[in-house]
């Protein structure tokens, strides 16, 4: 028998190699490696390539004017953190290693995984050393890792979430606080949203733990009690600088749910997204393995089915209860939260309720490891009955699945015929196979089990583990197979495998070293992760509200064709020019736009310059009320958007002498006469000199008259303005966009800094804590020294 430490070793070697086993082909094969990480390339790679570009500036980045029309870069990361343990790694490493690294970090991810599950699995002491190997292999390599490869940042919280437990499980067992606080904290600030989603689960789990093990002393109940409250108070204190700016940031909790969403709807929504045939979407076919959803995606191995019931008769009476409830809460809270993404109710990425689902495969891997603790006391017969009654169970899923198929297409039983039954199986062939496959392992899984109960026990081990392998091998396999999501970035515009993006990153490159003022491009390559958005240079696409913090609807903006991007349409060339657009990149030798003209071309793409730019700060003699301006059609709205002033009242327009602007002369569609007019009374408007960093931007402004001046970059309460550097005051102007006041006549420095909402506040309560700590510590040392005097 192999002892505590050999298992381990073991384990970690088991891991290592189904990696290496599974990734060879993508590691060592060209571009085929891009259909795996399709979203690591297309959204987390340029987001890690800006953050490393603003962090090695030296400041903490709050604003950043790369992000999308700019916005709060610290506060909307929190999907994506800049404190992650992960992406601070990364900064060893030069921004164009960053598409090497994708492999490297995923294998240290998984192997940090089974560590952290193991520091757990020994802390609570309910598991012997065999166990480790099959709860790691059942925990790691299942549907959920598989299906959120390209989810770079989520596929870590399998590491996290043991380790926190495993910090719950050390403070019952030593009464030390600190491992809590560490672990915890280092989830808050890595994945906050999940920490939200998490944290009721982890209170839970925490009482729960708290009555069994100090239920016969009350006092010790409470004390412990005592302690987890001030570690939940000290996490919260501790990184209250990180928090705050993430509560101000709108997209950090926000659920926007369908318009008169109630709870009885939303519950209904639930049971459509668990029966499609529910939904209003339905179109008459079951569509069970739609084109856009794997086969295997919460896919965990047959070998937890059939320990289920073992574990629960192995347990005692009274946990028994309790057990079972629990986890029938989280199976219903993953078939809630699985509904919801199916009938997409959601519409914000951060919010991916898809990670409750790790809870249940945590717990399904501990239980079967549970159960397996000792294979000689499982219930060979109960064994037996388990095996038939999954099998009748997927063969009545699959009977079912081709009768309603059968009734959906050709209505009563009178009409089918055997052809067309015939022609329905094969239509099912391959989830029969599948089918087929399960069946075999179960009952591969029934005769090793029962030989392990009846016979030699180490041998049977070993063939066990040998099973499971090559179970989630073959899993892992099948779902590389079936998959269909393809990275759109690699379809499109993917060259060869040194290349991250198409070349509109060099070119952009170029332009701020000819042309470094603040301006914004048009890139005609309409995949939004590949504008230059992230990558260290002016970026453009909408404004998203949920990003930038603004209370204004900037929908009005958006075509249908490009409403799901979040990115204006080229066409639009009014609202481009007010946006501050300058240059337009298309592989083309022509341009659609009126007033811009050839600039130069370089790797195959053609840059054109705009004439009619607009600065990114600017006024206009103009206004109109946001009531007005919402009565107009799109064309119109673009063109007095480029022209005016939308305001909210006209309480500024009487501060700034503004003139009302008459709409009943203007024509349906305005057209280049129009927009030349308007573009050139901006232009006579606009600011001079501008500078600019991530979160500053200066300029001068010189006016014979009280000036509202306008600037291109979305309201945000963070901003704050001065001028010849006294503090002027900032306003929400055209429908979410920031406005500054001049009252006075004169010649200007002008400039707007930005800070977080909430950092200021966050780190004056971090520091208190902090200093809170250190003097508990310094006091407790001060005791254990006296007492060591005497």
């Amino acid at each position: 028998m192999l002892n505590h430490s050999e298992y381990r070793r073991k384990t970690f070697q088991y891991i290592a190699l189904i990696f290496i086993i599974v990734f060879f082909g993508f590691i060592f094969s060209g571009n085929f490696i891009y259909s795996v990480t399709g979203q690591y390339f297309e959204n987390y790679l340029s987001i890690y390539a800006n953050a490393h570009d603003l962090l090695l500036q030296k400041e903490i980045p709050m604003w950043s004017f790369n992000f999308f029309l700019g916005g709060n870069f610290l506060g909307a990361q929190n999907a994506y953190s800049l404190y992650n343990p992960f992406f601070l790694l990364t900064l060893l490493f030069p921004s164009s290693l960053l598409p090497k690294l994708y492999f490297p970090l995923l294998f240290l991810k998984t192997m940090l995984a089974t560590g952290a599950l193991y520091l757990y699995m020994k802390e609570t002491k309910w598991f012997k050393s065999h166990t480790l190997i099959i709860a790691s292999i059942l925990y790691l390599f299942n549907g959920w890792y598989l299906s959120n490869l390209s989810e770079f940042v989520t596929i870590e919280l399998l590491f996290f979430v043991p380790l926190v437990l495993y910090g719950v499980e050390k403070l019952l067992s030593s009464g030390r606080k600190r491992y809590f606080v560490a672990t915890f904290s280092l989830l808050l600030i890595s994945h906050f949203t999940f920490t939200v989603l998490f944290l009721g689960f982890l209170v839970a789990y925490i009482m729960i733990r708290l009555y069994r093990v100090r239920q016969e002393n009350r006092a010790c109940f409470i004390d412990d009690t005592k302690k987890f409250l001030v570690s939940i108070v000290l996490i919260i204190g501790i990184n209250m600088v990180f928090i705050l700016p993430l509560l101000f940031a709108s997209n950090a909790m926000s659920i926007e749910l369908q318009e008169g969403m109630t709870l009885s709807s939303l519950l209904a929504l639930c049971l459509k997204g668990l029966f499609p045939p529910l939904h209003e979407n339905f179109l008459g076919s079951l569509q069970l393995f739609p084109k856009n959803v794997n086969v295997v995606a919460l896919y965990q191995s047959v070998l937890v089915v059939l320990m289920l019931p073992q574990f629960v008769k192995l347990i005692g009476k009274r946990e028994r209860k309790l057990i079972i409830f629990s986890y029938s809460v989280i199976l219903f809270t993953v078939f809630i939260t699985q509904s919801l993404e199916l009938v997409n109710i959601t519409s914000l990425a951060p919010l991916n309720t898809n990670v409750i689902s790790i809870l249940l495969i945590l717990f399904n891997a501990l239980m079967t490891a549970y159960s397996l603790n000792d294979v000689r006391l499982m219930d060979t017969k109960l064994l037996k009955q388990t095996c038939i009654t999954f099998k009748c169970l997927l063969f009545s899923v699959l009977g079912f699945v081709l009768l309603f198929e059968l009734h959906m297409k050709y209505g009563e039983i009178s009409q089918w015929t055997v052809a067309k039954v015939v022609d329905e199986l094969i239509i099912l062939s391959p989830y029969l196979m599948l089918y087929l496959i399960m069946i075999l392992t179960i009952s591969f899984y029934r005769f090793l089990l029962i030989r392990i109960a009846k016979e030699d026990e180490s041998l049977s081990s070993k063939t066990i583990f040998f099973i499971l392998m090559l179970e989630c091998m073959i899993v892992s396999y099948i779902y590389f197979a079936t998959n269909s999501e393809r990275s759109i970035l690699v379809e499109n515009y993917m060259i060869d495998q040194e290349s991250i993006s198409n070349n509109t990153g060099a070119v952009a490159d170029y332009l701020q070293t000819m042309d470094p003022e603040f301006y914004r491009i048009i890139n005609s390559y309409e995949i939004q992760y590949n504008e230059p958005l992230y990558q260290g240079y002016n970026g453009f696409s909408i404004a998203n509200p949920y990003l930038v913090l603004s209370s204004q609807d900037v929908s009005w903006m958006l075509n249908e064709q490009v409403e799901n991007s979040l990115s204006i349409a080229t066409t639009d060339y009014m609202l481009t020019t007010a946006l501050s657009a300058k240059y337009y990149f298309t592989p083309d030798y022509e341009v659609p736009l009126p007033g811009y003209q050839y600039y130069d071309r370089i790797e195959g793409i053609t840059i054109f310059k705009n004439n009619y730019f607009v600065p990114v700060g600017t006024s206009s003699p103009y206004y109109i009320l946001e009531s007005d301006f919402k009565k107009l059609n799109r064309a119109q709205q673009h063109y007095v958007f480029l022209k005016c002033i939308v305001l909210e009242n006209e309480s500024l327009a009487d501060i700034y002498h503004l003139q009302p602007f008459n709409t009943t002369e203007l024509p349906e569609q305005p057209g280049e006469i129009q927009y030349f007019e308007a573009a050139q009374l901006r232009q006579s408007f606009g600011v001079e000199a501008v500078e600019y960093a991530q979160n500053t931007i200066t300029h001068q402004y010189v006016t014979s008259s009280p000036q509202l001046i306008t600037y291109a970059i979305p309201y945000n309460k963070g901003w704050r303005a001065y001028a010849n550097g006294k503090e002027v005051p900032i306003y929400e102007v055209n429908d979410g966009f920031i406005g500054v006041g001049i009252e006075t006549a004169g010649k200007y420095e002008i400039e707007l800094t930005y800070r977080s909402p909430g950092f200021d506040l966050g780190f004056s309560v971090s520091a208190i804590t902090s200093l809170i700590i250190v003097s508990s510590f310094y006091r407790s040392y001060e005791v254990r020294r006296k007492v060591a005097s005497k």
